[in-house]
């Protein structure tokens, strides 16, 4: 499998990039600790607008990667 991977400027950042960030760090990556004084299970979930408040910054980048089969 081929990858390319990608820069973008804060202001370039679509909002279904933005959803697919979301998706994909929601179902697959954020864990809740065994040591979690709230005992929450499950994933963590980083919402839409929690990644928008990231990217305010006239500074801010995104690095990603997508399969090259995609483009």
């Amino acid at each position: 499998m081929a990858l390319i991977f990608n820069w973008l400027h804060g202001y370039e950042i679509t909002e279904a990039l933005l959803a697919r960030c979301s998706v994909l760090y929601s179902e697959h990556y954020g864990l809740w600790s065994k040591h979690d004084p709230q005992k929450r299970t499950g994933n963590i979930k980083l919402s839409v607008n929690r990644i928008k408040k990231w990217i305010e910054s006239k500074s801010a980048k995104m690095a990603y990667c997508e399969n090259a089969e995609n483009f």
